[in-house]
């Protein structure tokens, strides 16, 4: 990540696009950690989901983005200056998988869309297990964030949708008592789709 880089662009984004929206919404910005590793998990509905987030939080993170982003290599090159890295959708992809791990360790934030793809704005999608396994092998806790709105912009009803980033308290993985691995992820996995469930419907962490 260029820092320069990074804080250049949000503000761009915040200049002409998100503080000229009539009606935008932030709640729950004390739930993330001013420093250390930490993992934000959000639902994805568009485009502009991570620039919205990084318009609405102090910290600066890296983010999962899908390698199509990389086939423009003039626009993949901006990706990693702002500290995006490629991942490769519907497998195992055990390179951004290290990279993942590299970020955290460093104590830096990292941004994923767990449900690997985007979704209608109306229903949540079931979650991939990658940020699952992350934090149990890292030991970074997980901020569940609910993006609304972002859908719209651009279009016709930009100015009728309020734009909301709700993010709640973090959550840490843990090692349920004689079970397996597989079925404490599991259960980390339902609890953290449970939270942001709950942010869509305004019942704030």
């Amino acid at each position: 990540m260029n820092i320069k880089w990074f804080d250049t662009v949000r503000w761009l984004l915040n200049v002409f696009i998100f503080k000229r929206q009539k009606d935008v919404r932030v709640s729950g910005l004390e739930n993330i950690p001013e420093l250390g590793r930490v993992i934000l998990i959000s639902n994805h509905i568009s485009n502009y989901d991570a620039p919205f987030i990084a318009c609405s939080i102090n910290r600066r993170f890296h983010a999962m983005a899908k390698v199509e982003l990389y086939k423009n290599k003039v626009f993949g090159r901006l990706l990693y200056l702002l500290g995006a890295f490629p991942v490769k959708r519907g497998e195992g992809d055990i390179g951004a998988i290290k990279m993942a791990m590299k970020i955290l360790k460093r104590e830096d934030a990292l941004l994923i869309f767990p449900e690997g793809t985007r979704g209608n704005g109306k229903e949540i999608l079931s979650f991939n297990s990658g940020f699952a396994v992350l934090a149990e092998k890292m030991n970074a806790p997980v901020v569940p964030v609910y993006l609304s709105g972002t859908e719209c912009l651009g279009g016709k009803s930009s100015s009728k949708s309020p734009l909301v980033c709700n993010i709640g308290v973090p959550r840490y993985f843990e090692k349920l008592e004689g079970c397996s691995a597989e079925v404490s992820r599991s259960s980390f996995i339902d609890q953290c789709y449970s939270d942001v469930v709950k942010l869509k419907n305004n019942n704030v962490l």
